[in-house]
């Protein structure tokens, strides 16, 4: 009994580690933003225009991270930066309409059907 509990354990972790990859990839090529750069859209999709100090804040990053993660974006096509026309030290986050269609699909989830489709009733 013990030796099938044994087993079983390592198959189960074995399952969740490959649906884990399969989620990871499954994003990442349909062009998903991971964790920060998904809230960094998130904060965006609410307030499609912020000064990048202000959403430092929000989100309680450094300036620095926030930087290099809107430096990605930016890469990306999901969000522009541009001097603010009043002070031109202040930059303004734009969010584009590449960027607000991919924060809607990283809600939309694969299906049963798509994750066990390689699984025979065996």
């Amino acid at each position: 009994m013990k030796q099938n509990a044994h087993e079983l354990m390592e198959r189960l972790m074995r399952m969740q580690w490959l649906l884990n990859r399969y989620f990871h990839r499954n994003l990442r090529d349909r062009g998903v933003p991971y964790s920060g750069q998904g809230r960094v859209l998130k904060v965006l999709k609410m307030k499609p225009e912020i000064p990048q100090k202000e959403l430092s804040e929000i989100l309680g990053m450094r300036p620095q991270s926030i930087g290099e993660l809107l430096s990605k974006l930016e890469k990306k096509g999901f969000i522009t930066r541009t001097p603010s026309p009043n002070d031109k030290r202040v930059i303004i986050v734009h969010l584009t309409e590449k960027g607000a269609g991919a924060e809607e699909s990283e809600n939309s989830q694969p299906g049963p059907d798509d994750i066990f489709g390689c699984l025979s009733e065996e």
